[in-house]
């Protein structure tokens, strides 16, 4: 592989290298094979499901290089593995690199993108990969050899006597995680990683008798350092190819593993475990970790309550563990900064005590793939421009943030690394991340995003106030909070990736200082207004300027719906759709109902994106504080090729069983979450439909045509507004609860694109019983008999999504005895409906009356 626009290391210094030992003209097979030789039976790797001796490990080696030269893998080929992080991959990295081959690392979390990339990046004649991996990526049709894990490691034939690779020709390429930009291409020497390797053993004090656990993937330069660090020291390898907690701190104490390296974040999450079951002792020795920053409090936790000695290292995929914790290092010297050079290591701040770091030494990488990437990545004297900020003080490193970390503010340059450090104690927040955001008035404004279990405790105002408690300078607090509901984006090493939260356009609640915040539109022209939906979808739109907006449909009842499109400069934004409808309280019949609007605008702001629903997509909803009217701007679907539905729309049982499953979705993800208990705007609201109507509304309804396809059994308004009543009652206090639709007929339905059904309108959203959407949905979305043909297997079917979804579901016994309740609730509200076409008041009418007296539901209630 030629690497281009390389500003290499002076030819003096590289002797200097092998003169001091730093670069090993060990053989390869002075590594596993000769541990093999040595100890054949002593346990190399472990994964999920096998465990390897080292006479087993080497023996698969040899069989693998001899398929590869089967498939005609000479020196100077490329060979593509996709990996999991299990040991017949790591045997094919051994056979590759024994072969003279470059061997290319992807992860198995790869995408069909990222496989392009690796293949633009150098001719490769052969891929290593599982069956599954090769048909999801497709590989078939990229016209190249596959060959498979099992094949590789049982090959008939075996192969020792391969020449020995120079170890300082191209060896390896792992991709960098792309957290700000296009993944590049990072190639390395077998010297390079073992002297990345060596510099990672001396910090540790590794032995063979050590066992080291990985739960990095293989295609990172943590996972080859490993490898490298372990098998070349007759070390023992644990693998955790899919991190789940409890069960990696269950095969950690099981195999007796000593040290751990790798991300912060794998070690945050075994602690936590370890507490969780009051275990008073691991068997760890030592943590080396790197990549992100550490919480001070979790290297207490493992010196004090473990007796774990910590080892802060510093490095990346071109200069692997640069820097580390030195054995003799004590206290806090440990854990103040990020450590001594390590041998060979040199250090060179570029502008003043503070500023970029520079780098070289034995464990520099050779170049990146491509020359672009090069261009400005070394300084003469093959000095690496690292990108971190930092000073080094009387021999030691300390990061102070990276280049890029930078939010330049009027000029003002604020430090998003300083913010993650200060913003990580506060309250309810799991993970944060400061982050930039394009602004027309001050260049660039800081952004926060926090990961909390308890999202409805973060408000603007208590984030800033806590970040002023603890001593923010005022001009660096953020001026936009972005709440996600679930953990932040990471690369396969733990780095929270900035660049994704950045440019995430999800309907996260977003918290904007009092100079972002857009006012609630008063009147439709307001909303249609391009300078106030350039403000109003600036905040997840960064920089969006619309031009033109062009008027469509309107339908105005009560709430007012608008369809319109919408032209921007420079073009309309990706994430964005130019084709939008808006829904507010425009009209003078809908004024004095504003409020109602708010539990919906509530539902698409804060919940929608986390029970991951079908429904509308919203990229804007507020509600005014004073007045209280919620407005929300969705992606048109009718121009995306969506169909609405009515009463006379074809609805089958299978579609039925399809919606059935996307409210299981929403009653899972909320089923008793103490987090929604008191939340105001979630609260039963039941009682209202029998405040606001109720009689005089039944019999009008039940005493005209619209009523006439009620069965004579249940048409009596004043049992109807009884056994209501007993139902208001029944579930006021009722469990297990759920965030409900409240209102699931068929006209609030809709077909998507791609035919499948989804939800919308939810003025009525609300905590209730799982029955009430259920009885009420199946009785109103399809025809009489189809109904009575299918209901109990479309229950059955509901609760089997719960199960699926992790609920412990009711017995069928109390799920069909409780049904008629949710039909009840249906047949209510459209008894007392007004101001909607007669037509479809009395065809839902036909079909809930018939299921209430099919059920014998006000009997149910004891009415």
């Amino acid at each position: 592989m030629k690497l281009v626009g390389v500003e290499p290391i002076p030819s003096e210094v590289q002797a200097r290298y092998v003169t001091e030992g730093w670069w090993s003209d060990a053989p390869l097979h002075a590594g596993l094979e000769a541990q093999a030789d040595r100890s054949p039976d002593r346990i190399a790797v472990s994964d999920a499901t096998s465990q390897w001796t080292y006479g087993q490990m080497s023996d698969a080696v040899g069989r693998a290089v001899s398929c590869l030269r089967r498939r005609h893998v000479r020196p100077d080929a490329a060979v593509l593995i996709i990996a999991p992080l299990v040991a017949p991959a790591v045997v094919a990295y051994h056979a590759v690199v024994r072969a003279g081959a470059l061997a290319v690392m992807l992860d198995r979390r790869c995408g069909r993108a990222d496989v392009e990339h690796a293949l633009a990046t150098t001719p490769i004649g052969l891929v290593i990969t599982t069956p599954e991996l090769a048909e999801r990526l497709d590989l078939a049709g990229l016209n190249v050899d596959v060959v498979d894990f099992d094949t590789l490691v049982h090959w008939p034939d075996t192969c020792t006597d391969w020449a020995e690779p120079d170890p300082a020709t191209p060896a390896a390429v792992v991709f960098t995680s792309g957290t700000t930009s296009r993944p590049k291409a990072v190639v390395h020497s077998l010297h390079t990683l073992r002297a990345g390797a060596r510099n990672m053993a001396d910090a540790l004090e590794l032995t063979g008798r050590d066992v080291a656990f990985l739960a990095t993937p293989l295609a990172t330069i943590t996972g080859l350092v490993q490898i490298h660090l372990t098998l070349d020291r007759g070390a023992g390898l644990v693998l955790e190819d899919r991190f789940d907690p409890a069960d990696a701190l269950d095969r950690l104490r099981d195999k007796g593993v000593t040290v751990v390296g790798g991300a912060p974040v794998i070690m945050e999450e075994l602690f936590k475990q370890a507490l969780s079951q009051d275990l008073a002792e691991l068997p760890l020795r030592a943590i080396s970790l790197g990549g992100a920053p550490i919480p001070r409090s979790m290297l207490e936790l493992g010196m004090t309550r473990y007796g774990i000695t910590p080892v802060r290292v510093y490095g990346s995929s071109e200069v692997p563990v640069a820097t580390t914790t030195m054995p003799e290092d004590e206290g806090d010297a440990r854990v103040v900064d990020d450590g001594a050079r390590a041998r060979g290591t040199e250090v060179r701040i570029l502008g003043g005590d503070t500023g970029e770091i520079l780098m070289r030494g034995p464990m520099r990488f050779l170049g990146y793939g491509d020359a672009e990437d090069n261009r400005d990545s070394f300084i003469e004297g093959g000095w690496y421009r690292t990108g971190d900020l930092g000073r080094f003080e009387d021999g030691r490193l300390t990061i102070t943030g990276r280049l890029k970390e930078i939010v330049s503010r009027k000029g003002l340059k604020i430090s998003l690394t300083e913010i993650d450090e200060i913003a990580r104690d506060l309250p309810h927040a799991e993970e944060v991340a400061a982050f930039g955001v394009p602004d027309p008035e001050t260049g660039e404004r800081l952004a926060l995003a926090i990961y909390a279990q308890d999202s409805e405790s973060i408000s603007f105002d208590s984030v800033v106030g806590r970040l002023l408690d603890s001593g923010l300078a005022k001009w660096k607090l953020p001026e936009q909070v972005v709440v996600w509901d679930r953990p932040l984006p990471r690369t396969a090493t733990g780095k929270i990736q900035r660049r994704l939260i950045a440019t995430d356009t999800g309907p996260r609640r977003t918290l904007l200082a009092p100079r972002l915040r857009v006012s609630v539109p008063n009147t439709l022209d307001d909303l249609m207004s391009p300078e106030w939906l350039s403000s109003a979808l600036g905040a997840r739109f960064p920089g969006v300027r619309i031009s033109k907006v062009t008027p469509g449909p309107v339908i105005s009842r009560v709430s007012t719906n608008a369809r319109f499109r919408i032209e921007c400069d420079d073009g309309v934004p990706s994430g964005l759709s130019p084709h939008l409808c808006g829904k507010g309280y425009f009209t003078e019949a809908g004024r004095p109902t504003r409020q109602a609007g708010v539990h919906e605008v509530s539902f698409y702001r804060e919940l929608a994106a986390s029970t991951r629903i079908r429904t509308l997509r919203s990229v804007y909803a507020d509600i005014d504080p004073q007045t209280r009217h919620g407005v929300v701007i969705t992606e048109d679907v009718i121009a995306q090729g969506g169909r609405f539905l009515d009463p006379t729309s074809e609805y089958s049982p299978d579609l039925a069983a399809q919606s059935l499953g996307e409210l299981a979705k929403l009653h899972a993800a909320t089923w008793n979450e103490t987090a929604l208990a008191e939340t105001p705007w979630l609260a039963p609201r039941l009682q209202a439909n029998l405040v606001h109507r109720g009689l005089p509304e039944i019999r009008g309804n039940y005493g005209s045509d619209i009523g006439a396809g009620i069965p004579d059994e249940v048409r009596d308004p004043e049992r109807l507004f009884a056994a209501y009543g007993a139902l208001v009652e029944q579930v006021r206090y009722a469990s297990p609860w759920s965030v409900i639709h409240g209102d699931p007929h068929v006209g609030n339905t809709y077909l998507d694109r791609d035919g499948r059904p989804s939800l919308l309108d939810w003025q009525l959203v609300q905590r209730g019983p799982w029955y009430l959407d259920v009885g009420y949905h199946i009785a109103s979305v399809l025809a009489v008999e189809d109904r009575r043909r299918n209901e109990k297997d479309l229950v059955r079917h509901y609760l089997d999504e719960l199960r699926t979804a992790g609920i412990e579901a009711p017995a069928w016994d109390e799920a069909w005895r409780d049904v008629p309740r949710g039909i009840l609730h249906g047949l209510y509200l459209w008894s007392i409906t007004l101001l909607v076409d007669p037509t479809v008041t009395s065809a839902l009418l036909h079909r809930l009356g018939t299921a209430a007296a099919d059920h014998d539901a006000y009997a149910v209630v004891g009415a």
